[in-house]
This record gives C-alpha cells, structure tokens and sequence, in this order.
C-alpha cells in the first residue's frame, strides 16, 4: 500500500472568516452589513469607504501622519 504524503498532517482549525460569513448569511436582519472579506457597497453599488479608512486617507494626504518607516 502507498501512504499518501500529507496523511500525517493535521487539520486546521476551521476559518474564522468562514464562520463569520455563514453567519451574516443566516442573520435575517435587514439592517445588518457584511464587513467581511470584499468591497463594501451601498445599494446603489457605489463603493462605501469605511470611515476610519477615510480618517487615515485624509490624515496621510495633508502630511499630518507619516507613512515612511
């Protein structure tokens, strides 16, 4: 009999991200948002910036935070 190479490796735990997004999948509620992997959009498709994104984006144009190591 040939063992298989992988046979001795041990599973992962499960993906926190899977489980998250199985349970947006079974909220009912309709004001709930999917803040998981992906882009986020309104209704309407437009892109929806997140606002700390937008905090930082606005901080790193007008030089107030330094990005440079």
């Amino acid at each position: 009999m040939q063992s298989h190479a992988l046979a001795d490796v041990p599973q992962a735990p499960p993906d926190v991200m899977f489980g998250l997004s199985a349970a947006y999948r079974a909220d009912n509620d309709p004001r709930k948002v999917d803040l998981g992997v992906g882009a986020y959009r309104h209704e309407d498709g437009k892109a929806w910036v997140l606002p700390a994104v937008r905090e930082v984006c606005i901080a790193v144009i007008s030089g107030s935070i330094n990005v440079c190591c």
